[in-house]
Protein backbone atom coordinates (compact mmCIF):
# COMPACT_ATOMS: atom_id res chain seq x y z
CA UNK A 1 0.00 0.00 0.00
CA UNK A 2 1.63 3.07 -1.19
CA UNK A 3 1.43 6.61 1.45
CA UNK A 4 1.57 9.84 0.43
CA UNK A 5 3.36 12.18 2.53
CA UNK A 6 2.60 15.69 2.04
CA UNK A 7 5.19 18.93 3.45
CA UNK A 8 4.23 22.43 3.65
CA UNK A 9 7.37 24.34 3.81
CA UNK A 10 7.73 27.86 4.33
CA UNK A 11 11.97 29.04 5.30
CA UNK A 12 11.64 25.96 7.11
CA UNK A 13 15.58 25.52 7.05
CA UNK A 14 15.97 25.01 11.07
CA UNK A 15 13.44 21.99 11.10
CA UNK A 16 13.30 20.33 7.21
CA UNK A 17 16.04 18.18 7.65
CA UNK A 18 14.14 16.53 10.91
CA UNK A 19 10.92 15.83 9.05
CA UNK A 20 12.65 14.82 6.10
CA UNK A 21 14.77 12.36 8.18
CA UNK A 22 12.18 11.09 10.06
CA UNK A 23 10.14 9.92 6.82
CA UNK A 24 13.91 8.42 4.89
CA UNK A 25 14.02 6.48 8.12
CA UNK A 26 10.70 4.43 7.78
CA UNK A 27 11.17 0.46 7.26
CA UNK A 28 7.95 0.85 5.09
CA UNK A 29 9.48 1.69 1.63
CA UNK A 30 6.09 1.89 -0.64
CA UNK A 31 5.84 5.93 0.23
CA UNK A 32 6.11 9.27 -1.73
CA UNK A 33 7.04 12.54 0.37
CA UNK A 34 6.24 15.69 -1.41
CA UNK A 35 7.67 18.59 -0.07
CA UNK A 36 5.67 21.94 -1.10
CA UNK A 37 7.70 24.83 -0.71
CA UNK A 38 6.15 28.40 -0.69
CA UNK A 39 9.58 29.83 -2.58
CA UNK A 40 11.80 29.86 0.51
CA UNK A 41 14.59 32.39 1.04
CA UNK A 42 16.53 30.66 3.22
CA UNK A 43 18.42 27.39 3.09
CA UNK A 44 15.31 25.11 3.18
CA UNK A 45 15.79 23.93 -0.61
CA UNK A 46 19.26 23.40 0.25
CA UNK A 47 19.02 21.42 3.06
CA UNK A 48 15.97 19.40 0.79
CA UNK A 49 18.32 18.55 -1.69
CA UNK A 50 21.01 17.14 0.72
CA UNK A 51 18.88 14.95 1.47
CA UNK A 52 17.32 14.04 -1.68
CA UNK A 53 16.43 10.19 -2.47
CA UNK A 54 13.92 8.57 -5.75
CA UNK A 55 10.66 9.01 -3.05
CA UNK A 56 11.55 12.45 -2.51
CA UNK A 57 9.92 15.51 -4.33
CA UNK A 58 10.30 19.25 -4.19
CA UNK A 59 7.91 21.57 -5.89
CA UNK A 60 9.09 24.85 -5.13
CA UNK A 61 6.90 28.05 -6.23
CA UNK A 62 4.79 31.05 -4.70
CA UNK A 63 1.53 30.29 -3.36
CA UNK A 64 -1.16 32.26 -1.43
CA UNK A 65 -0.68 30.48 1.98
CA UNK A 66 -0.36 26.85 3.69
CA UNK A 67 -3.98 26.11 2.69
CA UNK A 68 -3.19 26.90 -0.86
CA UNK A 69 0.31 24.41 0.14
CA UNK A 70 -1.88 21.59 0.61
CA UNK A 71 -4.39 21.61 -1.89
CA UNK A 72 -1.15 21.46 -4.35
CA UNK A 73 -0.28 18.22 -2.19
CA UNK A 74 -3.92 16.97 -2.80
CA UNK A 75 -3.55 17.15 -6.43
CA UNK A 76 0.34 15.79 -6.62
CA UNK A 77 -0.34 12.97 -4.56
CA UNK A 78 -0.30 9.48 -5.67
CA UNK A 79 -0.98 7.58 -2.84
CA UNK A 80 -3.74 4.56 -1.71
CA UNK A 81 -3.53 7.22 1.53
CA UNK A 82 -2.26 11.08 2.05
CA UNK A 83 -1.10 12.41 5.30
CA UNK A 84 -0.16 15.66 5.91
CA UNK A 85 3.25 16.36 8.54
CA UNK A 86 4.31 19.67 9.04
CA UNK A 87 7.94 21.01 8.19
CA UNK A 88 8.72 21.37 12.07
CA UNK A 89 6.96 17.95 12.61
CA UNK A 90 8.44 14.58 12.82
CA UNK A 91 7.60 10.73 13.23
CA UNK A 92 8.89 9.36 16.17
CA UNK A 93 8.84 6.39 15.36
CA UNK A 94 10.78 4.08 12.50
CA UNK A 95 7.48 1.98 11.81
CA UNK A 96 4.89 4.87 11.68
CA UNK A 97 4.31 4.25 8.34
CA UNK A 98 3.89 0.37 8.34
CA UNK A 99 1.33 0.36 10.61
CA UNK A 100 -0.56 3.30 9.51
CA UNK A 101 -0.47 0.41 6.08
CA UNK A 102 -1.27 -2.58 7.92
CA UNK A 103 -4.18 -0.98 9.92
CA UNK A 104 -5.33 0.38 6.45
CA UNK A 105 -5.67 -2.72 4.46
CA UNK A 106 -7.71 -4.60 7.02
CA UNK A 107 -10.01 -1.38 7.90
CA UNK A 108 -13.10 -0.96 6.68
CA UNK A 109 -12.66 3.04 7.34
CA UNK A 110 -12.03 6.02 5.14
CA UNK A 111 -8.88 6.86 7.29
CA UNK A 112 -6.52 5.87 9.52
CA UNK A 113 -5.45 7.87 12.56
CA UNK A 114 -2.50 8.05 15.27
CA UNK A 115 -1.86 9.48 18.46
CA UNK A 116 0.27 12.97 17.74
CA UNK A 117 2.49 14.34 20.87
CA UNK A 118 3.10 18.49 21.45
CA UNK A 119 6.72 18.81 21.57
CA UNK A 120 8.47 22.00 23.18
CA UNK A 121 9.76 24.05 19.56
CA UNK A 122 13.13 24.27 21.19
CA UNK A 123 13.36 20.69 22.63
CA UNK A 124 11.36 18.54 20.80
CA UNK A 125 12.56 15.76 23.64
CA UNK A 126 10.15 17.50 25.95
CA UNK A 127 6.78 16.66 25.71
CA UNK A 128 3.90 19.25 26.69
CA UNK A 129 1.06 16.87 26.13
CA UNK A 130 -0.58 13.96 24.11
CA UNK A 131 -2.94 14.48 21.32
CA UNK A 132 -4.81 11.07 21.06
CA UNK A 133 -6.56 9.96 18.44
CA UNK A 134 -8.25 7.25 20.00
CA UNK A 135 -11.58 8.52 21.93
CA UNK A 136 -12.28 10.90 19.02
CA UNK A 137 -15.88 11.44 17.79
CA UNK A 138 -17.71 12.73 15.04
CA UNK A 139 -19.95 15.11 17.40
CA UNK A 140 -16.78 16.63 18.61
CA UNK A 141 -16.14 18.53 16.00
CA UNK A 142 -19.51 20.58 16.92
CA UNK A 143 -17.33 21.71 19.53
CA UNK A 144 -14.21 22.60 17.29
CA UNK A 145 -12.14 19.61 18.31
CA UNK A 146 -11.10 17.53 15.63
CA UNK A 147 -8.57 14.63 15.21
CA UNK A 148 -4.86 14.83 15.25
CA UNK A 149 -4.39 16.04 11.36
CA UNK A 150 -0.15 15.10 11.61
CA UNK A 151 -1.17 11.79 12.19
CA UNK A 152 -4.30 11.60 10.06
CA UNK A 153 -3.81 9.32 6.85
CA UNK A 154 -6.95 9.23 4.55
CA UNK A 155 -7.95 7.04 1.78
CA UNK A 156 -7.18 8.99 -1.55
CA UNK A 157 -10.76 8.09 -2.85
CA UNK A 158 -11.95 9.72 0.10
CA UNK A 159 -9.92 12.69 0.50
CA UNK A 160 -10.87 13.31 -3.39
CA UNK A 161 -14.41 13.36 -2.92
CA UNK A 162 -14.31 15.68 0.34
CA UNK A 163 -12.48 17.92 -1.53
CA UNK A 164 -9.66 20.93 -1.62
CA UNK A 165 -8.96 22.54 1.82
CA UNK A 166 -11.07 26.10 1.86
CA UNK A 167 -8.60 29.18 1.16
CA UNK A 168 -11.31 31.50 2.48
CA UNK A 169 -10.41 30.34 5.99
CA UNK A 170 -6.48 31.42 7.45
CA UNK A 171 -6.64 28.98 10.61
CA UNK A 172 -10.04 27.08 10.46
CA UNK A 173 -9.61 25.54 6.79
CA UNK A 174 -8.30 22.29 8.39
CA UNK A 175 -11.36 21.72 10.91
CA UNK A 176 -13.59 22.74 8.12
CA UNK A 177 -12.53 19.96 5.91
CA UNK A 178 -12.68 17.70 8.66
CA UNK A 179 -16.04 18.68 9.53
CA UNK A 180 -16.97 17.61 5.59
CA UNK A 181 -15.03 14.71 6.12
CA UNK A 182 -17.06 13.60 8.70
CA UNK A 183 -20.26 15.48 8.94
CA UNK A 184 -20.85 16.08 5.70
CA UNK A 185 -20.04 12.96 3.90
CA UNK A 186 -20.18 10.50 7.08
CA UNK A 187 -16.81 9.22 6.44
CA UNK A 188 -15.04 7.45 9.72
CA UNK A 189 -11.56 6.65 10.92
CA UNK A 190 -10.03 3.82 12.58
CA UNK A 191 -7.96 5.13 15.32
CA UNK A 192 -4.03 3.34 15.92
CA UNK A 193 -2.69 2.47 19.21
CA UNK A 194 0.28 4.30 19.51
CA UNK A 195 2.00 7.66 19.11
CA UNK A 196 3.51 8.23 15.55
CA UNK A 197 4.13 11.62 15.17
CA UNK A 198 5.51 14.81 17.32
CA UNK A 199 4.30 18.27 16.66
CA UNK A 200 6.19 21.21 17.91
CA UNK A 201 4.10 23.82 19.94
CA UNK A 202 3.98 27.30 18.55
CA UNK A 203 1.97 28.97 14.82
CA UNK A 204 -0.19 31.23 14.90
CA UNK A 205 -3.25 29.22 15.84
CA UNK A 206 -1.64 28.89 19.36
CA UNK A 207 -1.67 32.65 19.90
CA UNK A 208 -4.31 34.55 21.48
CA UNK A 209 -5.07 36.69 18.18
CA UNK A 210 -4.93 33.42 16.35
CA UNK A 211 -7.04 31.46 18.81
CA UNK A 212 -9.49 34.37 18.02
CA UNK A 213 -9.63 33.69 14.91
CA UNK A 214 -9.62 30.23 14.76
CA UNK A 215 -13.07 30.55 17.07
CA UNK A 216 -14.33 32.77 14.25
CA UNK A 217 -13.82 30.59 11.38
CA UNK A 218 -14.73 27.63 13.23
CA UNK A 219 -17.89 28.89 13.96
CA UNK A 220 -18.36 30.09 10.36
CA UNK A 221 -17.76 26.81 9.15
CA UNK A 222 -19.99 25.15 11.52
CA UNK A 223 -22.89 27.19 10.47
CA UNK A 224 -22.41 27.42 7.10
CA UNK A 225 -22.64 23.30 7.00
CA UNK A 226 -25.90 23.55 8.96
CA UNK A 227 -24.21 22.45 12.66
CA UNK A 228 -24.37 25.63 14.51
CA UNK A 229 -21.69 26.70 17.18
CA UNK A 230 -21.96 28.06 20.61
CA UNK A 231 -19.49 25.60 22.79
CA UNK A 232 -16.25 26.08 20.98
CA UNK A 233 -14.46 26.59 24.74
CA UNK A 234 -15.36 23.64 25.10
CA UNK A 235 -12.65 21.67 22.78
CA UNK A 236 -10.12 22.94 26.17
CA UNK A 237 -11.86 20.58 27.95
CA UNK A 238 -11.52 17.60 25.57
CA UNK A 239 -7.67 18.72 25.43
CA UNK A 240 -6.96 18.63 28.95
CA UNK A 241 -6.63 15.17 29.57
CA UNK A 242 -3.68 15.05 27.13
CA UNK A 243 -1.47 17.04 29.48
CA UNK A 244 -1.83 13.93 31.96
CA UNK A 245 -0.61 11.37 29.69
CA UNK A 246 3.03 12.76 28.66
CA UNK A 247 4.98 10.13 30.20
CA UNK A 248 4.15 7.15 27.70
CA UNK A 249 4.41 9.64 24.69
CA UNK A 250 7.36 8.49 23.25
CA UNK A 251 8.24 4.51 22.34
CA UNK A 252 11.36 4.34 23.66
CA UNK A 253 13.71 6.62 25.26
CA UNK A 254 16.12 6.55 22.42
CA UNK A 255 13.61 7.81 20.04
CA UNK A 256 12.87 11.11 22.15
CA UNK A 257 15.99 12.79 20.28
CA UNK A 258 15.53 12.29 16.89
CA UNK A 259 18.68 12.16 14.96
CA UNK A 260 19.09 14.62 11.59
CA UNK A 261 19.59 11.10 9.63
CA UNK A 262 21.13 11.47 5.82
CA UNK A 263 18.57 9.57 3.34
CA UNK A 264 19.35 6.57 1.48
Amino acid sequence: MKLTIVTVAFNAGRTIEQTIGSVAAQDHADYEHLIIDGASTDDTLARASALAHPRLKVISEPDRGLYDAMNKGLRAASGDLIGFLNADDFYCRTDALSLVARQAEVSPHAAVCGDVVIVGADDPARVLRKYPARGFRPWMLRLGHMPPHPGFFARRAAALQVGEFDLAYKTASDLDWMIRFFLVHGFSVDPLGPTITAMRAGGQSQSVKGMLLSRRESSHSLERHGFGAGWLWMRYLLKAPGFLARGDAFPAPVERRWPVMAAS
